[in-house]
């Protein structure tokens, strides 16, 4: 009886070490879209909350994903950047969503989607995060698009807060020697994020700190639903994007014989989010994922959701972002180096998928939709 309560919790701390460090990237795409971390952090233990009751059979890691949150500041900075815009946008995406769980798109999109196409649309979002990451760890305001940032008038090297970029540096070191050490049950990303907290109160760096941002709720009877025809084909298009996320990773994990379900709830998830302020985002697949897991995080996102007003003024932005700039890098260096390079074909259809994506998200989801459409249904080839 001891040895099962002791092999169980340490299979929960293990999960506990993952779900922290996933932490970080859930508050920094918030600051990203705009309306703070908690509106990621509500929409994560959200559809975490609907999984854990309703998908069973599907162990994933839940919560806002950069490619959808990227995806999602992009295509609401076309709309009018406004809080009533974007929980329009996620209403009706989040429709379409539950739509397309009941019909057969899945084989006309993602199980012909060249791998390269998927691979250069993801990797170019997360390097879109990593240069929006830029400015908050130099102490400067942040930015939801490249566009955004790239305009501005004053040059983001104009001025730096030397407070800021060493707290974020220090969190930089801190994360990678503990990655490096791999110790079992510690969260080296949250780990490196409090410890730059810690050094930020000692010495008085001042430095901003993550903010709570929008924590409302946002009545969709409330939102701007003005432009219809423009918010359905956006919608549309954004749950395009969320329903090939979910469905590539099923595909990873080797169960997308049945999607529905993880679609269906995905949907429903994003459509509560639209509801209460938040947004939700999709399922995904860390590689490690258990039912464990699913409980953890649920038990986590609960208590900071409840706590995180007297949580936050603890958490300086800078080591976030710095902690997540990191994270991301390893993933972008991995799958570049993946790419086949005596492959053209392969190289081909990454690279122009990478740059155009990074040019312009909206371009880069319709750049794979025209790939994906290009392609025979009836080709089960993989690029």
């Amino acid at each position: 009886m001891l040895n099962r309560i002791e092999a169980y919790f340490k299979i929960f701390a293990a999960d506990l070490k993952s779900v922290f460090d996933y932490l970080p990237l859930i508050f920094i795409l918030g600051v990203i879209l705009g309306f703070g971390s908690y509106t990621t952090l509500l929409g994560a233990f959200i559809i975490t909350f609907i999984f854990l009751f309703f998908g069973r059979k599907y162990s994933l890691l839940l919560a806002p994903t950069v490619v959808f949150v990227i995806c999602t500041a992009s295509v609401n900075f076309y709309l009018g950047g406004k809080s009533e815009t974007l929980f329009a946008l996620l209403f009706i995406s989040s429709l379409f969503m539950i739509f397309l769980s009941f019909s057969d798109i899945r084989k006309k999109t993602v199980e012909n989607l060249p791998k390269p196409i998927s691979d250069g649309f993801i990797t170019a979002c997360q390097l879109c995060c990593i240069l929006l990451c830029i400015p908050i760890i130099l102490g400067q305001k942040t930015f939801s698009t490249l566009f955004l940032m790239f305009s501005t008038k004053n040059g983001i090297f104009n001025t730096v807060s030397e407070g800021a970029f060493i707290v974020a540096l220090l969190s930089v070191v801190i994360f990678h020697y503990l990655s490096k050490l791999k110790i079992k049950y510690l969260p080296s990303a949250f780990f490196a994020v409090f410890a730059g907290g810690v050094v930020n109160l000692i010495y008085g760096f001042n430095t901003e700190c993550i903010n709570l941002g929008y924590t409302g709720i946002a009545n969709v009877a409330s939102a701007d639903f003005g432009g219809i025809i423009r918010l359905i084909i956006s919608g549309f298009l954004l749950s395009l994007v969320a329903t090939s996320e979910i469905l590539l990773n099923l595909k990873k994990m080797k169960t997308n014989k049945a999607p529905k379900t993880p679609l269906f709830l995905s949907g429903i998830s994003n459509l509560l989010s639209s509801m209460t302020g938040s947004i939700a985002g999709v399922a995904i697949n860390d590689g490690k994922a258990t039912k464990t897991k699913i409980i953890a995080e649920a038990l986590v996102l609960f208590i900071f959701v409840l706590f995180f007003v007297q949580i936050a003024p603890f958490i300086p932005l800078p080591a976030v972002a710095g902690v997540v700039t990191a994270q991301l890098f390893e993933r972008i260096k991995n799958k570049i180096l993946s790419v086949r390079v005596k492959n053209i074909q392969n190289k081909t259809l990454f690279i122009i998928s990478f740059l155009i994506t990074l040019f312009n998200i909206v371009l880069g989801i319709m750049t794979a939709i025209i790939f994906t459409l290009m392609i025979k249904t009836t080709k089960k080839k993989e690029y």
